[in-house]
C-alpha cells in the first residue's frame, strides 16, 4: 500500500471517527411546562436551555435537540404572573424527557409562609339580587379545623311590592344541625337546613376563588389603586375574573387583601358580582375577629 492510499485511508477513519464522536454527543431534550395550581399545561413558555431559546407549544410541549453536553441549565424568567425557574440537569441519555412546574407569584411581595391563615373567624354575608335588594344577610362563627359554625341572620322574601322577613339561628358541629323555630326553641334537624347549606356553600366557593386568585389560571387578575381601610385593616383591591372551563360561568370579584400588619396576607372582604346565577348574582362578604376565641357548642333544647 503506498503512502498515498495510507493518507487517505488516515484521513477517512478519522472522519468516521469525527462523526461518530459527534452523533454520540448530539442530545435532545423534551417535556412539558405545568403552573403548581392545577399542573395546567403551560403554551407559550420561553425556555432557555444553556442559550438555546425555544417555547412551549398549546399543550406546553417543548423540544430542543442537538445540545452538545449534558449538564446543562435550564431557565425560565419570571412573568407578571410567575416566578422564574431555574434547573440545573445531568442528562444521561440521547433523547431525555423532563417536566418542569413554575409556581404563581405572589402580588404582595411577601413569601407564602408569611401569608396570614386564620383558623377562627368571624365574617358577614349579604346574598342577593343587587346591592340594593339583599335576600340573605347573616352572621357566622366559623372553625374550620372543627368543621363548627353558629349563623344569625335573616331572609328577605318580595311579594305583591312587601317584603316578607324570616329570622335565621342555627348551629352545626360536625354532623349534626341544630335551628332555632319562630318561638324560640331549638330543634336538632337531620340535615343541614337549605339556609346553612347556601350561606356555607356560596361562603367557601367564594372565600376559594380568592384565596387562589393569584395561582389558578382559571382567574384572570388585576392590581387596581384602590385601598380602603375595613375595620381599621388598610386593604389594597384586586380585581379578578373566574371563568369556569367546564360550565363557562363567569364571576367578577372585588377582593380586597389587608395589606400591612400581623394579618397582611389575609382576605378582609369580597365583593362577588355574576349575572350568570340569577339565584345570588351579588354576593358581599367581610371576615373579621381573626383567631378569637369563638366558642361554638350545642344548644340547650328547650322541647
Amino acid at each position: 500500500m503506498n503512502m498515498k492510499k495510507i493518507i487517505n485511508l488516515f484521513l477517512v477513519s478519522l472522519f468516521l471517527f469525527s462523526f461518530i464522536s459527534c452523533q454520540k454527543k448530539t442530545i435532545s431534550l423534551e417535556g412539558h411546562v405545568y403552573e403548581m395550581f392545577k399542573n395546567t399545561p403551560m403554551q407559550n413558555i420561553e425556555l432557555n436551555i444553556d442559550g438555546n431559546i425555544t417555547k412551549t407549544d398549546k399543550v406546553g410541549y417543548y423540544k430542543i435537540s442537538k445540545l452538545n453536553k449534558n449538564r446543562l441549565t435550564v431557565k425560565i424568567e419570571k412573568t407578571d404572573r410567575y416566578n422564574e425557574f431555574t434547573d440545573n440537569l445531568v442528562l444521561d441519555q440521547n433523547k431525555n424527557i423532563r417536566d418542569f412546574v413554575i409556581e404563581a407569584k405572589n402580588p404582595f411581595n411577601i413569601p407564602e409562609d408569611d401569608i396570614y391563615i386564620p383558623y377562627f373567624y368571624h365574617y358577614s354575608i349579604n346574598i342577593g339580587l343587587s346591592p340594593d335588594k339583599i335576600t340573605t344577610i347573616a352572621e357566622v362563627d366559623t372553625s374550620p379545623m372543627d368543621s363548627a359554625l353558629r349563623i344569625i341572620g335573616k331572609e328577605y322574601s318580595f311579594e305583591n311590592n312587601k317584603t316578607n322577613e324570616t329570622d335565621i339561628e342555627l348551629v352545626q358541629i360536625g354532623l349534626s344541625t341544630w335551628v332555632k323555630d319562630k318561638d324560640g326553641f331549638w330543634n336538632m334537624i337531620d340535615n343541614s337546613g337549605e339556609s346553612l347549606f347556601r350561606i356555607n356553600t356560596i361562603f367557601n366557593e367564594k372565600y376559594d376563588i380568592a384565596s387562589n386568585f393569584y395561582k389558578n389560571p382559571e382567574i384572570e387578575y388585576k392590581e387596581t389603586e384602590i385601598f380602603e381601610v375595613i375595620d381599621g385593616l388598610k386593604t389594597r383591591r384586586y380585581d379578578a375574573v373566574y371563568i369556569e372551563k367546564e360550565s363557562q360561568f363567569v364571576d367578577n370579584l372585588g377582593i380586597y387583601i389587608i395589606s400591612e400588619g400581623e394579618y397582611i396576607g389575609a382576605i378582609k372582604k369580597i365583593i362577588s358580582n355574576s349575572k350568570m346565577r340569577s339565584a345570588y348574582p351579588y354576593v358581599e362578604i367581610v371576615l373579621s375577629k381573626y383567631n378569637e376565641d369563638l366558642k361554638i357548642e350545642p344548644p340547650s333544647i328547650t322541647k
